[in-house]
C-alpha cells in the first residue's frame, strides 16, 4: 500500500470513528476509573482540547506540597495467605510497576579464633588455644519490589512480596492520576491526570528517591496534552505521542540520557502505540463498528509499513522483539507472524489484547481470559465500563496456539467469592511474578506463577 492510499485510509477511518462518537473515547485502555472522592470518570484522556503542545519536553521543575514522614507497614492482607493469587492494596490504583532493589541480607556466623598462651609449668612453650566468636556478615542481592501509585493521593509505595510488607516511599501529594508507567527499571515514574481546567493533559516525570531522608517525588513537567504513552520492554526509555498544528509526532525518550529522537510522525492523531524493541506498532483505535489496522514504524529508517487491518474491534499487544503480534477481534484472539505475515488463531478461550501480557523471551503470553461475561461489541463496551467480566488466567503458546488454563482465581486467592477483571497486567523480570489492576474497583493484586508450580506440584498436577 502507497503511502496516497495509507492516508486515505486512516482519514477514512478518523471520520468513521468521528461519526460513530467513539474517536474521543478509547485514548487510554483504563477507560473506567474511580475519581477521587467518589463516583466513576470514563475517559479521562480524550482528544486533547487546549492549544497545541510544543515539539518537545518543557523544563518546568514545579513540587507539588508534602505531608508527613514516610513510614512502613505491614500488609495483612497477605500475610501467612498460602495462596498463590494475593491482592497487594484494596484502594483505587493509577498503575503499577516491578523494581529490582539492592537489599543488604545481615547473617550472624561463627568465627575461628586462635591464641596462644604460656602454661603455668613452662614460661617458653606456648599452648594453641581455639575459641569461637560471633561475628555478622552483610551479602547483598537484587530483589524484586512491586511499586504503585495511590489514584486518591498520588502517593506511591513499595510492596515486598518475600515479606508481605509495603514502604511509603513518597508524600507529594499529585491526586486524581489517571495513569501511572514506572520506567528505568522503578526508579521513575511517568504520572499522567487531567489539569485543573479539566481537560489539558498534564504529564510529570518524577524521580523516586533512593534513601529514607526524603519522601518528597522531584522531578520534571512535560509539556501538556501528551496523548498516550508506551513503555520499552526493559523499561529504560519510553514512546509518546504528542499533538501539534498537523497532527501528531512521535517521540522516543530516553531515561538514561534524558534526551529524545523523533521517529514518527502522522497527519492522523488516533493511535495506540506498542514499544518493542525494533520498533513501534501503532493500531488505530479501537471500535466494533469501524475497521482498524496496525502498522509499524522501525526506531530506524522512514518506512512504515502497514501489519494487519480491515478488521473491526481490532486491538493489538507485540511481543517484545517485535516477532508476533497478538491481536483481538471481539473477543477473538489471533497471532501473527510479522515476518511471514500469517496468524493463528488461539482455540477455545475469550479474551482482549488489554488482558495479556507477554513473557520477557517472547515466547509466551500470559492471559486473563473472559470466562463470564456479555462479550458483543468489544472493546466498546469495555472500554465504556458498560461490561465487565470474569476471568481465569492462563498461558498461550504463541508457536502452537494451544492454551493451558490455571485454577480458577477463586482457587487460586482462596476467595470463594472472588470476580476479577484484569486489565494492565505486567510480568516480572524473572518471570515469576504477573502484576495486574482488578477493573472492578482498582485494587491491585498478583500472581505467584513459581508458587502456583510448586503447589501444584504438591498436589500431584502437572506444570504448566
Amino acid at each position: 500500500m502507497d503511502k496516497k492510499k495509507i492516508s486515505i485510509t486512516i482519514i477514512t477511518v478518523f471520520v468513521l470513528l468521528f461519526i460513530s462518537g467513539t474517536v474521543f473515547y478509547f485514548i487510554n485502555k483504563k477507560e473506567t476509573s474511580q475519581a477521587v472522592g467518589g463516583g466513576v470518570s470514563s475517559s479521562p484522556f480524550g482528544e486533547a482540547l487546549s492549544s497545541v503542545i510544543k515539539d518537545t519536553f518543557g523544563l518546568d521543575t514545579q513540587k507539588k506540597d508534602t505531608e508527613t514522614a514516610t513510614t512502613t507497614l505491614t500488609t495483612d492482607i497477605t500475610k501467612n495467605n498460602p495462596y498463590s493469587l494475593k491482592k497487594i492494596v484494596s484502594k483505587y490504583t493509577t498503575g503499577a510497576g516491578f523494581a529490582l532493589v539492592l537489599e543488604g541480607v545481615t547473617k550472624e556466623e561463627l568465627a575461628l579464633v586462635t591464641t596462644y598462651a604460656t602454661t603455668s609449668t613452662s614460661t617458653t612453650k606456648k599452648v594453641r588455644i581455639d575459641s569461637y566468636a560471633t561475628t555478622t556478615k552483610t551479602t547483598f542481592a537484587t530483589t524484586t519490589r512491586i511499586r504503585y501509585v495511590e489514584t486518591e493521593s498520588g502517593h506511591i509505595y513499595e510492596y515486598s512480596p518475600a515479606s508481605s510488607t509495603k514502604t511509603k516511599l513518597t508524600n507529594t501529594l499529585l491526586p486524581g492520576s489517571k495513569e501511572a508507567y514506572f520506567i528505568a527499571g522503578g526508579s521513575s515514574v511517568l504520572l499522567r491526570y487531567l489539569g485543573n481546567d479539566g481537560y489539558t493533559i498534564e504529564t510529570f516525570l518524577g524521580k523516586i528517591p533512593t534513601t529514607s531522608f526524603t519522601d518528597t517525588l522531584s522531578g520534571t513537567y512535560l509539556s501538556p496534552n501528551i496523548l498516550s504513552v508506551s513503555v520499552s520492554p526493559d523499561t529504560n526509555d519510553f514512546f509518546y505521542l504528542a499533538k501539534t498544528r498537523t497532527g501528531v509526532i512521535g517521540n522516543i525518550y530516553q531515561s538514561k540520557t534524558r534526551t529524545e529522537k523523533r521517529v514518527f510522525s502522522s497527519e492522523f492523531s488516533e493511535w495506540l502505540p506498542n514499544f518493542s524493541t525494533n520498533g513501534i506498532f501503532l493500531t488505530t483505535k479501537a471500535s466494533s463498528f469501524v475497521e482498524g489496522y496496525t502498522y509499524f514504524q522501525p526506531l530506524s529508517g522512514t518506512v512504515f509499513s502497514r501489519i494487519t487491518g480491515n478488521k473491526n474491534g481490532l486491538t493489538s499487544l507485540s511481543s517484545p522483539d517485535g516477532s508476533k503480534l497478538l491481536y483481538g477481534i471481539g473477543p477473538s484472539l489471533y497471532i501473527l507472524d510479522v515476518k511471514t505475515g500469517s496468524s493463528l488463531f488461539v482455540q477455545g478461550v475469550r479474551g482482549l489484547p488489554e488482558k495479556c501480557v507477554w513473557n520477557t523471551k517472547s515466547t509466551g503470553i500470559y492471559c486473563s481470559f473472559i470466562v463470564s461475561g456479555n462479550t458483543t461489541n468489544l472493546p466498546d463496551e469495555w472500554y465504556k465500563g458498560k461490561v465487565s467480566f470474569e476471568d481465569q488466567l492462563g498461558y498461550i503458546d504463541p508457536l502452537t496456539g494451544s492454551v493451558d488454563m490455571f485454577k480458577t482465581m477463586r482457587a487460586l486467592s482462596g476467595d470463594s467469592s472472588l470476580s476479577l477483571d484484569a486489565t494492565n497486567i505486567q510480568i516480572s523480570q524473572d518471570e515469576s511474578l504477573l502484576l495486574f489492576i482488578n477493573k472492578k474497583d482498582g485494587s491491585l493484586w498478583y500472581f505467584d506463577i513459581k508458587a502456583e508450580e510448586k503447589i501444584k506440584s504438591e498436589e500431584g498436577h502437572i506444570d504448566l
